[in-house]
């Protein structure tokens, strides 16, 4: 009897020990091992780095988690690559039903009353527009939230693909023109709506980008006026920026001074600001704006701007040296009139890394004064539109003097003709990378070659100049490629 109590016992303790084992290979099996949501991210962009992007839309389907880590990365700049690199403004998509997708997606994301708005301004039934928005539906992402960069060329791009590619030609020169305008009209209304969108919504964007890659200012639509805007809503938004760009657009109204002051209110974390506006639309009411931006900044980074004339440059370095003088590590100007104030200022940004100098004037207000010994530079650009240029000359040889020993990169262009290469070869023994643009390639070569063992250049890259600009032609704002570069 002790005997088969003991078997029934042992028995019973095998099957209960079977049961729980049973059971826990069941949890474990119904258990799955999840990543955190960072480390998943960093999975799928590693993944777009060694593969496509596409495939990711492969792994939205796998399950919802990993959708939820996906998604991001896809929306964060669903732009950049529906469009080929070209010149031109408007370039066709390489798939343009992707574009239309994309608009339709957004545009669903609007609230009630601005898709209906904008119903109304584009629905064919009311208006004689070749123009259909989407009907509304319930996406299930709020995916403007995940935007980090904004390019509105890069939207009026998609605009103009997804809905005028197919627009029908007509023969009729007033109907073209009739076809031109609703075209701008029908464009513009939609990107205000976007926009309105993006800045309300995108708690992430970084980059805010204004900017067009045209040539013709005829095609370029006015920007939108943020004053339909909540304030209270967009600046969660722009407090977030930091990067903001301002190239290439025809000023057509007081839109771009409503941005520019919206921006210097509740945009405080830029580190980078481009500015490339025509010459002749610069006044002191946009100078005063930017350099409001300019102080409004807590730690700013790098600068660029364009095309300032008269003493405009005074209020722009005057804001820079006493708000950004300590953080300010790149700058560049281009087509800039220096005038005694502000050419004293320069040498007073002693923290400056970057300083890149293309086709400026007013050199010969310098003076004795301008002592650029304390300049720490890692990289100088000079080019200059005119070769005959003696003031930018002597700009270039006081800062190759005085401080070419900390130069690792140096471009320059006929500015600094051969009898001067002696002066490079002196004063700045640290020179890794050198570009040069010269027509006496020979020359300079041998030059170089003959002085190998005074300086080391690990990349000597002189070019040939071409241009198609007339010798008799006046200089304008938009210089050739070749004065604008980098290496």
């Amino acid at each position: 009897m002790p005997t088969i109590c003991f078997i029934i016992k042992v028995i019973i303790n095998f099957y209960k020990h079977k049961t729980k084992e049973s059971k826990l290979n069941e949890k474990l099996h119904d258990r799955q091992i999840v990543l955190p949501s960072d480390c998943m991210q960093k999975i799928f962009k590693y993944t777009i780095q060694i593969s496509n992007k596409k495939n990711l839309f492969k792994l939205l389907l796998v399950n919802k988690y990993w959708c939820e880590n996906v998604i991001p990365i896809l929306w964060n700049n669903p732009f950049r690559d529906l469009f080929p690199p070209s010149i031109l403004r408007h370039t066709p998509s390489r798939d343009p039903r992707i574009c239309y997708n994309l608009l339709r997606t957004y545009i669903s994301c609007l609230d009630n009353d601005e898709y209906y708005l904008l119903f109304s301004k584009l629905n064919p039934s009311l208006h004689p527009f070749d123009m259909e928005i989407p009907n509304s539906f319930k996406t299930l992402y709020n995916y403007p939230n995940y935007l980090k960069e904004l390019s509105y060329s890069d939207l009026e791009n998609t605009i103009y693909t997804s809905f005028m590619i197919n627009l029908k030609n007509s023969n009729n020169s007033n109907s073209k023109n009739s076809n031109f305008q609703q075209e701008k009209y029908q464009a513009f209304s939609i990107a205000s709506a976007l926009c309105k969108l993006f800045l309300q919504n995108s708690t992430q964007l970084k980059f805010l980008l204004f900017n067009s890659s045209s040539t013709c200012n005829d095609s370029i639509m006015d920007i939108p006026n943020i004053k339909r805007y909540n304030n209270i809503t967009i600046k969660p938004v722009l407090s977030n920026i930091t990067k903001f760009q301002f190239k290439d657009i025809k000023i057509r109204s007081n839109n771009i001074l409503t941005l520019l002051n919206s921006i210097s209110i509740y945009s405080t974390k830029i580190n980078h600001l481009d500015f490339k506006i025509d010459s002749k639309d610069y006044n002191n009411d946009l100078i005063q704006s930017i350099s409001n931006i300019i102080t409004s900044q807590k730690q700013l980074f790098e600068f660029n701007i364009s095309n300032l004339k008269d003493n405009f440059s005074d209020s722009i370095l005057s804001s820079l040296f006493s708000h950004h003088k300590s953080t300010l590590f790149s700058l560049k100007l281009q087509n800039i009139h220096f005038t005694k104030l502000s050419l004293s200022i320069l040498p007073n940004l002693i923290n400056l890394k970057n300083l890149y100098l293309f086709n400026c004037n007013g050199f010969n207000n310098m003076d004795i004064t301008n002592d650029f010994r304390n300049f720490n530079l890692r990289r100088l650009q000079i080019f200059s539109e005119n070769d005959n240029d003696v003031e930018t000359r002597n700009l270039l040889l006081q800062l190759l003097k005085q401080s070419g020993s900390s130069l690792i990169q140096l471009g320059i262009d006929l500015v600094c003709n051969k009898e001067n290469i002696d002066i490079i070869l002196n004063y700045c023994p640290n020179i890794i990378v050198l570009f040069i643009m010269n027509n006496d390639l020979m020359e300079w070569r041998e030059k170089f070659n003959t002085h190998s063992k005074k300086v080391f250049i690990k990349n000597l890259n002189i070019k040939r100049i071409i241009t198609t600009k007339s010798t008799t032609s006046k200089p304008s704002n938009n210089n050739n490629n070749r004065y604008c570069k980098e290496f």
